[in-house]
């Protein structure tokens, strides 16, 4: 009789195990009150619920998982995910190329390159996958804007210009010559090269197909260029020097990604 009771109650502990872990195996063997239980249908039932638990519980009861039973690496497919809300008050590193889409909230500081970004979120532009926002590096920009000056008086040859952040695609020059009347607009891809440009005294502008910049501070004295390569952190001008020439030129260029 003890082991009568014994087996029956082992049975109902066994048999509620399902409940709390998912969708029960089904029983051979079902009882009613008064009736005398069966060793073998006993053993049938417990068979049953081994048979089940050995190859692995696969339901789980709904609401019984919480965060902190997800392992931290954990492949877990975005199709299962709700990304519409996503909260967390924690420190966030993005590194690399990331492609966002959808309305991202923050709060707090926003960084850039390490500086804080204090733009209001109309100043945000993003563009490929570039964050423009106030002062921010021009490496992570579409354009740079530099100027720099020629010694008229130097021989020909190649001058290396740097820093603006990237290689550039094109360029847009204007230059002038001192306070000579003397005024070139140009434009250079280190393929195609255009330029309009103004002569000392005379009151006709020229047009140039070979050369980007063209500096002149006299009759027969000048300093032209055209871009000999786009560089990875800028350009280089072959200058051609021509006559005596001796003034100093401002040069002002817009170079773009």
């Amino acid at each position: 009789m003890e082991k009568y009771f014994t087996n029956r109650y082992a049975l109902i502990v066994l048999l509620s195990l399902p409940f709390l872990m998912g969708a029960a195996p089904s029983s051979t063997y079902t009882y009613q009150t008064g009736q005398v239980i069966q060793p073998n249908e006993v053993q049938q039932n417990e068979t049953n619920i081994y048979n089940y638990l050995s190859t692995g519980v696969d339901t789980i009861a709904d609401g019984s998982i919480v965060n902190a039973d997800i392992a931290s690496g954990a492949d877990i497919a975005a199709s299962k995910l709700d990304t519409t809300v996503v909260e967390t008050d924690t420190t966030q590193t993005i590194s690399g190329t990331k492609t966002f889409s959808g309305t991202a909230n923050m709060s707090g500081t926003l960084q850039i390159g390490g500086t804080a970004v204090t733009s209001s979120a109309t100043e945000l532009n993003l563009l490929d996958g570039k964050t423009v926002i106030g002062d921010v590096l021009y490496s992570d920009s579409r354009f740079y804007i530099g100027t720099f000056t020629r010694d008229m008086s130097l021989a020909s040859g190649n001058v290396a210009y740097t820093g603006v952040g990237f290689q550039p695609k094109a360029i847009i020059f204007i230059s002038r010559v001192g306070a000579v009347a003397s005024l070139s607009w140009g434009f250079d891809n280190a393929t195609n090269t255009e330029n309009i440009n103004i002569r000392g005294a005379a009151t006709s502008y020229e047009v140039e197909t070979t050369r980007s910049i063209f500096l002149q501070q006299a009759s027969g004295d000048t300093q032209t260029a055209l871009i000999a390569s786009m560089d990875a952190d800028g350009f280089t001008l072959t200058w051609t020097k021509t006559g005596t020439p001796t003034a100093t030129a401002t040069i002002i260029y817009l170079a773009f990604r």
